[in-house]
């Protein structure tokens, strides 16, 4: 199963800077009903429900944090592979 990853936006930025965590729901029962050879894209959680969420609470069930997906070294890389460009 190939699982589309939803792209890093502002709003994440800004929620990453206050301290919390924004969910993104994985379309597991996709899998189950169509089997391992499926697309799917995962989908973000509301901006004003990660912004308005305790900065210590856990994730609600079936919601995996953004930040697991993104880190920093594919920022950096994007920025080396820009500057080899120039």
């Amino acid at each position: 199963m190939t699982i589309k990853i939803p792209k890093y936006s502002l709003a994440d930025s800004i929620i990453k800077l206050l301290g919390k965590k924004r969910g993104v729901i994985l379309p597991l029962g996709e899998y189950q009903k169509l089997g391992p050879y499926t697309y799917s894209v995962a989908k973000k959680e509301s901006f004003l429900k990660a912004l308005f969420r305790p900065v210590n609470e856990i994730l609600p069930n079936g919601m995996v944090d953004i930040y697991t997906f993104i880190s920093q070294q594919d920022s950096s890389n994007k920025n080396k592979d820009k500057e080899k460009k120039a």
